[in-house]
């Protein structure tokens, strides 16, 4: 059975939402950090990493990560299973939400502290998803009060 886990500095204001947490060693590191701890503790193969700030995504967004996983389940898990990403038709790599293999932890412990995940996408094999326009316009983020005004 998969548990969702939010990774958080202090899980006490989401003990409504959620029943498992990890916390951050270092959590002023960023979303490199948030994938490193949840990368520790999966025991799966794989992590299905979403970001608080973007909440237009909907379950079927994420439907062709879930298929990537089921496609590699078959193979069997390894060192060079890819990592997974929306890119836009503009070149842009949209990090989260992600699909990332246990086999990328050693890439981010190597990375120095306060890395981006664009410099891990840089680093590991990754496989780049086209989004449909809906999805595209749900990996905007909400990061001020205006943006979750315009939603």
């Amino acid at each position: 059975m998969l548990i969702p886990r939010v990774v958080c500095r202090d899980p006490l204001p989401y003990f409504e939402w959620a029943k498992a947490f990890v916390s951050s060693e270092r959590p002023e590191l960023g979303p490199l950090e948030g994938l490193r701890v949840a990368l520790k503790s999966c025991s799966q193969p794989f992590a299905l990493l979403l970001s608080a700030d973007m909440p237009r995504i909907r379950a079927h967004h994420l439907y062709p990560f879930l298929a990537m996983i089921e496609e590699l389940a078959s193979i069997g898990p390894n060192a060079s299973n890819p990592a997974a990403v929306f890119k836009s038709a503009d070149g842009i790599r949209h990090p989260l939400p992600g699909l990332y293999p246990l086999s990328a932890l050693p890439v981010i412990e190597s990375l120095s502290p306060g890395s981006s995940l664009q410099a891990l996408l840089d680093r590991i094999p990754l496989r780049e998803l086209e989004p449909d326009p809906e999805i595209l316009s749900a990996l905007r983020g909400v990061n001020t009060p205006a943006d979750l005004r315009s939603l």
